[in-house]
């Protein structure tokens, strides 16, 4: 397995340094170091969650941040953005958004601490694409079906 360097500040005293849970884990876990939770008019609660790091993403890479499958199937909660995209030229600290639509969601979200873990990120590869204008694309079996056509 390829190991691939990437730099991290603490931004804060707090800060928790990212880490796997289990060896064969594809993302890292980020955690708590600041919170602000809101209650909207529509029963939604969110949490603005500041994770105190900031990442010195390597050329050509950068990281995606993704929801905690825990979150979303036990409590309803969703990255704000869905999944968050963080380019190697930022290098503010990574702020993660969490939406939660159902009580036990809003409950979760109320009582995050300092240290709990809160979403999960990768570092991916990024190709540099060149675009090519063409007149036509090539067949397919497919075409143009879409908009759930395989199971009309």
């Amino acid at each position: 397995m390829r190991e691939i360097e990437l730099g991290v500040k603490a931004l804060t005293k707090t800060a928790v340094i990212p880490d796997y849970a289990y060896a064969d884990d594809f993302c890292f876990d980020l955690a708590v170091d600041s919170i602000a939770v809101e209650l909207h008019a529509d029963g939604t609660t969110t949490a603005v969650v500041g994770t105190g790091l900031a990442f010195d993403i390597p050329q050509g890479w950068g990281l995606l941040v993704f929801s905690r499958s825990g979150h979303g199937f036990k409590h309803g909660i969703r990255l704000g953005n869905g999944t968050g995209i963080i380019d190697r030229g930022y290098k503010g600290e990574l702020m993660v958004k969490l939406i939660a639509d159902l009580k036990s969601g809003a409950e979760v979200l109320r009582n995050l601490k300092k240290g709990d873990r809160i979403a999960q990120a990768t570092l991916v590869e990024r190709p540099m694409v060149k675009f090519k204008v063409i007149s036509d694309l090539s067949g397919s079996e497919r075409g143009v079906k879409g908009l759930g056509s395989t199971n009309q």
